[in-house]
C-alpha cells in the first residue's frame, strides 16, 4: 500500500469580513452657503463677529476701508442692513448681546490717508449704527473687547501698538445714552499687543497675546476693576499670535504665526496645556464653537476644523480654498439641528457664510466586504518509514 506523505505547502486562507459603519459616524463637512465679495469696497475685510437682534442673526465687519458694516447672515449678499464711516482702517471689532441691546465696538488700527485717529467707538447695533461713546487710547488699536454684563454694566477693553491695556466701564440708562468711563490702566512693558479676550467667570480675568506669550490677569476688586496678572503661557509664536476663548471660560486657544496651535484648560490654576498641533503654515485667526466642541483656525486661503477634544488628531475638516488670500477673521454662530454657521472673512474682500456639520454622514453606509489573507507556516513532511 501505497505512504501517502504530505509535502510542505503554504496555505492562502480567504478570510471575508464585514464591516458595519455607524451613521453616527459619518464625516463633517463644511459647505459654503453664501458669500459676499467686495463687501468693504475690494478692501481687506479685517475683523467680523455675530451678533443677534430682533430674532435675527447679524454679521458684524470691519473693514480697511474704514467703515463697520452689519448683514442679516442668513441673506448676505443683499448688501448691508447698516454701515458707518470711520476716520481709519477698522483692525479689529468685538460684538456681543451683553447688554438688552446689541453692541459693536471697533479699533482703528491702521492709516487711511489723512491723521490717524486711533479711536475707540461703542455702537449700537441698530440701522443706521448711531456711536454712542469713544475715547482715544493713543497709538494704533489692534485689538478690542466687551465683557460680560454686570449690575447692567459692562468693560471695555483696547490695546495696540503702544502695549498697555486700557479698561473702561461702559453703562447705558438707555440704548442711546451712554457713558464710558476710565478705569484702571493694565501697564505692561511691551510695544504692542495682538490681541485680547475678557475671560468669563468670577472673578474676572482677561487676557492678552503677544509675539508668542499669553498673559492671564485677574480682576482684584469689582468696584475699582483693578487687574493684576496671575498666569503667562507659551504660545510659541515669533510675531502676530491669535487667541480665542470658550464660553463658559474654561478653554483656551491660540495660533501663531509659526504655525503652531495650541490648547490650554484654564479652568482652575495651575493651567495645563491640553493639546497642540502644528505643521498647517501661518494661522491668522482661531475660533471656538459656542459650546466648545469645535475650533476653528484660518490661514493662508485655507481653514481647519478641529475637535477641542482631540486636537491632536488634526483637522476634521480642511477647507483648502476658503479664501483668494489671507483668512483675517473667523467666528462661529450657535449651532442649530446639530449644525454650526460659521463666517470667514479675508484679504481678499469677502465675507464668506459656511455651514459646518459634524455629522454629514448621509444616507445609512454600504455593507463593505473587507478580504484578509493569511500566510500559514511551512508544514514539514513527516519522517520516512523506517
Amino acid at each position: 500500500m501505497s505512504q501517502l506523505w504530505m509535502s510542505s505547502r503554504r496555505c492562502l486562507l480567504l478570510i471575508t469580513l464585514f464591516t458595519l459603519l455607524a451613521a453616527a459616524n459619518g464625516a463633517a463637512s463644511l459647505t459654503s452657503n453664501s458669500a459676499k465679495s467686495n463687501a468693504h469696497g475690494g478692501s481687506a475685510v479685517r475683523s467680523i463677529d455675530i451678533f443677534q437682534s430682533d430674532s435675527n442673526l447679524y454679521i458684524a465687519s470691519g473693514g480697511s476701508d474704514a467703515t463697520v458694516k452689519t448683514w442679516r447672515l442668513d441673506n448676505i449678499a443683499n448688501g448691508p442692513t447698516s454701515s458707518a464711516q470711520l476716520n481709519d482702517e477698522i483692525y479689529n471689532l468685538d460684538a456681543a448681546n451683553a447688554l438688552d441691546f446689541p453692541l459693536i465696538v471697533t479699533g482703528e488700527g491702521g492709516w487711511n490717508g489723512g491723521p490717524a485717529s486711533n479711536t475707540l467707538r461703542v455702537f449700537s447695533a441698530q440701522d443706521p449704527l448711531p456711536e454712542l461713546a469713544g475715547k482715544v487710547p493713543g497709538g494704533y488699536l489692534y485689538c478690542v473687547a466687551i465683557s460680560p454684563a454686570r449690575n447692567g454694566k459692562v468693560l471695555v477693553a483696547s490695546s495696540g501698538y503702544y502695549g498697555k491695556v486700557n479698561i473702561y466701564e461702559l453703562e447705558c440708562s438707555t440704548p442711546s445714552s451712554c457713558t464710558l468711563s476710565d478705569r484702571p490702566t493694565i501697564e505692561t512693558r511691551d510695544r504692542r499687543v495682538d490681541a485680547i479676550s475678557f475671560i468669563p467667570g468670577e472673578p474676572l480675568r482677561l487676557a492678552r497675546s503677544l509675539e508668542g506669550k499669553i498673559f492671564i490677569y485677574e480682576e482684584k476688586d469689582v468696584t475699582t476693576n483693578v487687574f493684576d496678572q496671575i498666569a503667562a503661557l507659551d504660545a510659541s509664536g515669533k510675531w502676530d499670535n491669535f487667541m480665542d476663548v470658550s464660553s463658559d471660560g474654561t478653554l483656551l486657544v491660540s495660533g501663531t504665526d509659526g504655525g503652531i496651535i495650541k490648547l490650554w484648560d484654564i479652568s482652575t490654576s495651575p493651567y495645563q496645556l491640553t493639546g497642540e498641533i502644528s505643521g498647517m503654515g501661518q494661522v491668522t485667526s482661531v475660533a471656538f464653537s459656542k459650546d466648545g466642541l469645535f475650533i476653528a483656525a484660518g490661514g493662508s486661503k485655507w481653514i481647519n476644523i478641529y475637535d477641542s477634544s482631540n486636537l491632536a488628531s488634526g483637522p476634521i475638516v480642511t477647507k483648502t480654498n476658503a479664501h483668494a488670500g489671507r483668512v483675517y477673521s473667523i467666528v462661529f454662530g450657535v449651532a442649530a439641528a446639530g449644525v454650526y454657521p460659521l463666517v470667514s472673512s479675508g484679504g481678499d474682500g469677502s465675507i464668506n457664510v459656511w455651514s459646518f456639520d459634524p455629522d454629514s454622514s448621509g444616507p445609512p453606509p454600504t455593507v463593505l466586504p473587507t478580504v484578509l489573507s493569511t500566510v500559514l507556516p511551512t508544514v514539514p513532511p513527516p519522517p520516512p518509514p523506517p
